[in-house]
């Protein structure tokens, strides 16, 4: 798997705490939808006692105006009703990938679903948050509009487009 572009507030940081966690064993409890065809957008959301506010985070994420996406859910443990929320979500909807194990933390979780992302890029959203119906659309043309970065080295002229982009 080559180098995921990602983009989220504070993403670097979560993927550069999660890289040095190692590979935890987890349960792959839904499989992805379509597994030749990969989602513009993976959104990984870790998943820990949060029923309270749960379906209306999935929703804001399944309801989006970009519909490219794979929804990437980790129950990390959870001792309330958020496993069966989830389970429910994903046979409602294919793009919802869920994956249950032992609480670790949400480091770990999001290593978990990192690893399971299949998406050209890489978003983060809590289990509680409530996502603008079209965030995901929005970002993703802002990024395939990006303007190369220019930057001087050793006096010469040099161009690149970043390959991890944080909104």
């Amino acid at each position: 798997m080559g180098i995921k572009k990602i983009f989220s507030t504070f993403a670097l940081l979560f993927v550069l705490s999660a890289l040095i966690i190692p590979r935890m064993t987890a349960i792959e409890i839904s499989p992805s939808s379509n597994s030749n065809v990969s989602p513009k957008i993976s959104v990984l959301m870790p998943v820990y006692n949060c029923e309270k506010y749960l379906e209306k985070s999935l929703d804001s994420v399944l309801n989006q105006t970009f519909k490219d996406i794979e929804l990437i859910c980790v129950n990390d443990g959870s001792k309330d009703n958020s496993l069966e929320i989830l389970k429910e979500y994903s046979k409602k909807d294919s793009r919802l990938v869920l994956i249950d194990q032992k609480n670790q933390g949400a480091a770990a979780a999001r290593q978990n679903a990192i690893n399971k992302a299949k998406g050209e890029y890489i978003a983060f959203v809590d289990a509680d948050d409530i996502i603008a119906k079209n965030a995901y659309e929005i970002s993703y043309k802002f990024i395939k509009n990006m303007m190369p970065i220019y930057f001087a080295l050793d006096g010469k002229i040099s161009s690149m487009k970043m390959k991890i982009k944080i909104l």
